[in-house]
């Protein structure tokens, strides 16, 4: 059983199909507001699922078969349809429009279906490339790695290796493994750093000194941690980079430490395009700053021990030379003493005797240094002092007593002098400053001005200079004047500065001698550990 609606214009049968409720629509071509093809695409554009049978008026099959490429299910021809047929029809289109919609759906749950395991497949591809790059870049930090160790390896397995081909092949190695064109590794001296090696695009060079104010080696200095930078380096740090021949981009520093997170170098790598280094680049030359700790500190070990020994033979042997050498001069001073008593103003003998009492004089003045380089301090005789107290007793010990005494000498304090202790014996650490600053006057022009300045501490170090304006020292021997009997004064022992290193390394400290940059002359500088605990009264200087 059917029920038939009808409708004289297209506009109504849009708004009466709007109401719903329909099967099927039969479809006039000649409507007063719509007529031809176009009709069928108004009604399918609307109500896409309606079944449509078209009627013609005429038998004009090109025009049905067209209705039924646009959308209708079957077409009928005006005056030539009986009720049999037309119901016939009307079943089909219906039967034939549910047909199209289950293959619609059957076509869209395969799309679907298709686009979820071509998802799947996209994802499962995706995650395939990304563990091949995973493993690819795993194999490839394996391979830096095992390279390193090999390097590694074979420094530590080869006989009479010295420290500067260790940094040598170190610098080769991180080049290599990082592919980058220049790797540098180096030691701080005195808030300078000293290049050891320097490989760039496969030349090593060496011995030269950059200052880590205006440089990025300078905020791995400060921070005692690894730092990397990325782009334009020498508009980051001209001052510096400025000076390099390529355009570097990136930068990465680990720094080397000591058991006690010491800096005591850096190994640096550049390259000519930005990149950030890998954590695994990166680590391979913590490998590299670990091992040259390990052999800085053993350098170390072996030059106190070596020093130690050698202080120790040369104390006996000085304390026993001095002793058995003191008596005989003693008489022979005596004895000078008497001929000079002797033979008067007898002017044929007064010059030699002038010179027998001097060179006897000389002489013991010697052995008193070599009694002096041989006595040892013990612990117990350091005390709590206050650094500005020994300077400034320095200072006034100098004018009064010193040969030099009316020469300008400068002290210079910084702001945090006076919370800086030192344990020291205070008579010893008078006499290290007093010899340095007679040995300052020997070789610096009369009227010039010797600066003794306590500058801010470093690394729980106070740090002390003295500075004249003196003609230096030749690079060549700077290496040697601290050696027991090297002199280049005349007239002088040698043995001045050997004691002044003695009394500040038992002091736990140490002495650079450096040729000045900025002016004529020389630099010492010493550097003694600070006391950090509370000062007892009795310690203090009065």
């Amino acid at each position: 059983m059917y029920t038939l609606t009808c409708a004289q214009r297209l506009d109504e049968a849009l708004r009466l199909l709007g109401e719903g409720g329909f099967d099927a629509l039969l479809l006039d071509l000649s409507l007063p507001d719509s007529s031809g093809i176009q009709t069928v695409d108004i009604v399918r554009a609307n109500f896409p699922l309606i079944p449509i049978v078209v009627l013609t008026g005429n038998d004009d099959e090109t025009v049905s078969l067209e209705a039924v490429s646009r959308g209708a299910q079957d077409y009928l021809v005006k005056g030539q349809t009986d009720p049999k047929t037309l119901l016939r029809s009307l079943h089909y289109a219906m039967e034939r429009k549910k047909n199209e919609e289950a293959v619609i759906g059957v076509n869209e749950r395969l799309e679907q279906e298709v686009f979820a395991r071509t998802a799947e497949l996209r994802e499962a591809n995706e995650r395939l490339k990304r563990e091949i790059l995973e493993k690819a870049s795993a194999e490839a930090a394996l391979t830096k790695r095992q390279a390193a160790l090999e390097s590694i390896y074979a420094i530590e397995t080869s006989f009479s290796v010295s420290l500067e081909t260790t940094y040598d092949q170190t610098v080769v190695t991180v080049a290599n493994i990082l592919g980058v064109p220049y790797a540098v590794a180096g030691e701080i001296e005195k808030r300078r750093v000293k290049v050891v090696s320097q490989f760039l695009n496969g030349t090593i060079t060496r011995a030269r000194h950059v200052s880590i104010a205006s440089h990025p080696c300078g905020i791995v200095f400060r921070d005692k941690k690894i730092c990397q930078f990325s782009g334009d380096l020498k508009a980051m740090f001209p001052e510096q980079m400025g000076m390099q021949s390529e355009k570097f981009e990136s930068y990465v520093c680990v720094p080397i430490l000591n058991k006690e997170n010491e800096i005591k170098g850096m190994i640096c790598g550049m390259d000519v395009r930005q990149r950030t280094f890998e954590e695994s680049e990166v680590h391979l030359i913590e490998i590299f700053a670990r091992y040259i700790g390990h052999e800085l500190e053993h350098v170390a070990m072996e030059e106190q021990l070596r020093s130690a020994n050698e202080m120790n033979l040369l104390g006996r042997l000085a304390s026993g030379v001095a002793h058995e050498v003191r008596n005989p001069l003693n008489g022979i001073l005596a004895i000078s003493e008497a001929l000079f008593q002797d033979l008067g103003n007898n002017p044929e003998y007064l010059p030699y005797l002038e010179h027998i009492k001097s060179q006897v004089h000389r002489l013991s003045a010697l052995m008193n240094d070599l009694l002096d380089l041989g006595k040892p301090i013990l612990q117990i005789e350091l005390k709590q002092q206050s650094l500005e107290g020994i300077v400034r007793n320095v200072i006034e010990s100098f004018k009064q007593f010193s040969r030099y005494k009316h020469r300008d000498v400068e002290l210079v304090l910084n702001a945090s002098i006076e919370g800086q202790y030192v344990r020291a014996n205070i008579i010893k650490m008078q006499q290290v400053f007093f010899n340095l600053l007679e040995n300052a006057c020997d070789h610096s022009p009369e009227n010039s001005k010797i600066i003794l300045e306590v500058a801010e501490p470093e690394d729980r170090f106070a740090v002390l200079r003295v500075v004249d304006r003196g003609n230096g020292v030749m690079p060549e021997v700077l290496s040697k004047v601290f050696e027991p009997f090297f002199t280049t004064r005349k007239g002088g022992t040698g043995l001045g500065l050997s004691i002044v290193k003695h009394i500040v390394e038992i002091h736990g400290g140490a002495i650079f001698l450096s040729n000045n940059t900025d002016a004529p002359g020389l630099t010492v500088e010493i550097r003694l550990p600070l006391a950090m605990e509370p000062v007892e009264v009795g310690d203090k200087l009065p």
